[in-house]
C-alpha cells in the first residue's frame, strides 16, 4: 500500500508540475489597466478620509493610516482590472472626510455617488503592447467649498 501511495505521489509531481512543456516555455498573461487614486487637499482643514470600495471589489471599508495636512496631497489607493482600466466609478461606492482635529465621529464631506467627471487624470502611462491599457494616476482635489 505504501508503494502504491509513493509510486502515485511520484507521478503526480512528474506529470503536473511541468508545465513548460506544454507552453513551450511561454507565460501567458491577462493585460491589465491600473490605477492610482489620489486626494489633493487644498482646504483648510486637516482631513481624515474613510472610503468603501466598489461592489465589485467587496465593499471593504478602508481608512487611511495618516491625517492629509493642509495644502498636501495623499495616495488613497490602487486598483488593478484585467483587459481595462479602472475608474474612480470602478474602485469607490463611497468617500467620507473628517475633520482630523477634533472628536467628532460626523462627516464633514460624504461622496456618496463616485463620478469619474470630478477626478483628474494627472498622468497615463500607456504599456508598451497596448494602446488602451495604462497605469492611470487620478485626483480629487479638496477645498473648503466642497467641504461648506
Amino acid at each position: 500500500m505504501r508503494l502504491c501511495l509513493r509510486f502515485l505521489v511520484v507521478f503526480l509531481i512528474l506529470t503536473g508540475c511541468n508545465s513548460d512543456d506544454e507552453n513551450n516555455g511561454v507565460i501567458i498573461s491577462d493585460p491589465v489597466g491600473s490605477a492610482i487614486y489620489i486626494i489633493n487637499n487644498q482646504s483648510d482643514t486637516v482631513l481624515d478620509i474613510i472610503f468603501i470600495t466598489s461592489t465589485e471589489l467587496g465593499l471593504e471599508e478602508m481608512s487611511l493610516d495618516n491625517d492629509l495636512p493642509i495644502a498636501s496631497s495623499l495616495q488613497i489607493f490602487q486598483d488593478s482590472i484585467i483587459a481595462t482600466n479602472p475608474t474612480p466609478e470602478n474602485s469607490f461606492s463611497e468617500i467620507s472626510f473628517f475633520d482630523a482635529t477634533v472628536d467628532d465621529t460626523d462627516a464633514i464631506l460624504i461622496l456618496d455617488s463616485i463620478n469619474n467627471e470630478d477626478w483628474e487624470i494627472i498622468e497615463q502611462t500607456f504599456f508598451d503592447n497596448s494602446s488602451t491599457l495604462a497605469l492611470t494616476t487620478y485626483q480629487l482635489t479638496i477645498t473648503n467649498e466642497d467641504l461648506n
